[in-house]
């Protein structure tokens, strides 16, 4: 459909592509992208690989690549269409195969308590040509000390994290009505009951 909005531009029209859209959904009515998918399909089978790698959103797609589980069923083990779909992209890929690996094996890191173990992945991926992950291992590298921390000990800035964040609330609720005595007390009353 947007295809069609483009070429009308091109001929003319001035109008908003949401404009467009309700224009068109009024005329048409039957329309429906379900339906046209599978006509798409049935048109070009000898090519539906392709057809199917555009079906799939960029979102679904990050999130098959990060979690290789996504999709499968817990209890049967089956798989659904965009499980099936986001593992043909995959296959055909390997910049997705690299980055899939990349998170997976991070995420093991992470979850692990050893910090050879964070070495031996920056060490890995350290001369990658992707420059997404690139970024991310000199991320690491720039402030190695913390995550070697977050790997070795539990503990977590979580609480202070809520109060910030408490007191940010409070402060936008205030926000224009008072001074700073008013907000001073609001706080607190809030922790002290």
């Amino acid at each position: 459909m947007r295809d069609i909005y483009k070429e009308i531009v091109s001929l003319g029209f001035n109008g908003k592509l949401t404009a467009f859209y309700g224009w068109f959904h009024k005329v048409f009515r039957d329309y429906s992208y379900k339906r046209t998918r599978n006509v798409i399909e049935q048109k070009l089978i000898g090519n539906v690989a392709t057809i199917r790698m555009k079906l799939i959103s960029p979102n679904r797609l990050a999130i098959h690549v990060a979690n290789p589980r996504w999709g499968l069923s817990k209890q049967t083990g089956k798989c659904n269409e965009s499980h099936i779909l986001a593992e043909e992209i995959l296959k055909s890929s390997s910049v997705l195969k690299e980055l899939r690996t990349a998170y997976v094996s991070f995420r093991q890191v992470i979850n692990g308590s050893s910090i050879q173990d964070l070495e031996d992945w920056l060490k890995s991926n350290n001369n990658t040509k992707l420059k997404s992950l690139k970024s991310f291992v000199n991320g690491i590298n720039h402030d190695i000390n913390a995550v070697k921390n977050a790997i070795l000990y539990n503990w977590t800035n979580g609480l202070i994290e809520g109060e910030v964040n408490r007191l940010k609330s409070k402060k936008r609720e205030m926000y224009g009505r008072a001074g700073f005595q008013l907000l001073r007390r609001k706080v607190v009353l809030a922790v002290s009951g």
